[in-house]
């Protein structure tokens, strides 16, 4: 994955196979990873802090 395709997942937000988490926490990242195991897969974006709401040039920016 390069910076543009990782620009474009955070862009897009949270979906059921993109989760962002700001704080790791054992039974909250397990049943992530379990869930996202018994479908298809996905992506975990451990975030500091989250990136909801930000723009393109300000996440380019941080």
């Amino acid at each position: 994955m390069n910076s543009k395709e990782l620009l474009n997942i955070i862009s897009a937000g949270e979906a059921s196979k993109v989760q962002f988490k700001q704080a790791v926490d054992d039974d909250s990242i397990a049943a992530e990873m379990i869930a996202m195991s018994n479908s298809k897969g996905g992506i975990i974006l451990l975030t500091k802090p989250a990136p909801f709401g930000l723009s393109r040039a300000r996440i380019k920016d941080d």
